[in-house]
């Protein structure tokens, strides 16, 4: 992993100050773009038993794509790097994205099929999802994703290239936030580690800053957990704890709602805000995005007060 030769400070006032610029910040959101088939269950699923459901139809998904949509909604220029397949799934997906304002030149297009994933979405608004034919995002050229001046790069996946990505992005000097996999702990140059409390081991939420400081060495600053309807916590290498409660709502569809969140904080930061901001701006978004059905974010999503 290089060297960042910028500390986190001097980072911090070159986010502030290219904030201020009239030009729209750009990012680049680099993970799964997916067609999702979502179902809604009459009941819970319980191991055993059967269920039913009726069909909501299929939708434009996937962890990149969520999220890019929220922070291009909030005004930012947004890439959406991923893969879909050279069939009409993919073709659609592209031009979906590209509707709502995304640069989709780094939506790379591969022989075969466009991942689809199985949405099965409970009367709680609690989902399962399952992948149906791969998770071709895992197919990632990042070659093609390690110049361009950004500044703030997500990532959501476990893919070979992603490390380098995320490296060669932090030695420039950008924002860099990743969401930890499900499987694997690779090493990744992420200034802000973001991670769903339901993908980690006990002894990980015990100790989350080593965990961070494991997978992210000298370039971390935050492990942000986030724990669902209780809200969110970011702990910081400087051994401050901050939280935010989770806006009491009525739920309709959680799906997504990890991704919204870390669109939020990602925008408070470059806006330069502290974590604290940055955390309520997380889970309000994220709060405003489930009470509609959907996996991309719903329009008014990204207002701020």
């Amino acid at each position: 992993m290089p060297r960042s030769t910028r500390p986190f400070r001097r980072l911090r006032e070159s986010v502030r100050s290219r904030s201020s610029r009239p030009r729209p910040l750009r990012i680049l959101c680099v993970g799964g773009v997916n067609l999702d088939e979502a179902i809604r269950l009459d009941g819970p699923l319980t191991p055993g038993e059967g269920a039913i459901g009726r069909s909501l139809g299929p939708r434009p998904g996937g962890g990149a794509a969520i999220a890019a949509a929220a922070l291009a909604q909030a005004g930012h220029a947004v890439t959406v790097a991923g893969v879909v397949g050279d069939d009409p799934h993919g073709v659609m997906l592209r031009a979906v994205l590209e509707e709502l304002a995304l640069d989709v030149s780094a939506v790379q297009v591969k022989p075969g099929e466009t991942t689809r994933a199985l949405v099965l979405i409970e009367p709680s608004g609690e989902r399962t999802i399952v992948g149906v034919g791969g998770y071709r995002a895992e197919e990632l050229d990042g070659a093609a994703l390690l110049g361009g001046g950004y500044d703030a790069v997500l990532t959501k996946l476990h893919a070979p290239d992603v490390p380098k990505i995320m490296a060669a992005h932090w030695a420039k000097g950008a924002l860099t936030v990743g969401v930890l996999p499900r499987r694997g702990r690779a090493p990744l140059a992420a200034q802000v580690l973001i991670a769903s409390e339901a993908d980690l081991t006990p002894e990980e939420r015990g100790e989350p800053l080593l965990l961070g400081r494991s997978m992210c060495g000298e370039a971390l600053r935050w492990v942000v957990v986030t724990r669902g309807a209780r809200g969110a916590d970011a702990y910081g290498v400087d051994g401050s704890h901050h939280a935010a409660p989770a806006e009491p709502v009525a739920v309709v569809d959680v799906t997504g709602a990890g991704d919204v969140f870390a669109a939020g904080l990602i925008d408070a930061l470059l806006r330069g805000e502290g974590i604290e901001a940055a955390l309520r701006r997380g889970t309000s978004w994220a709060a405003r995005h489930i009470v509609h059905e959907g996996s991309l974010p719903p329009a008014g999503v990204t207002v701020t007060s």
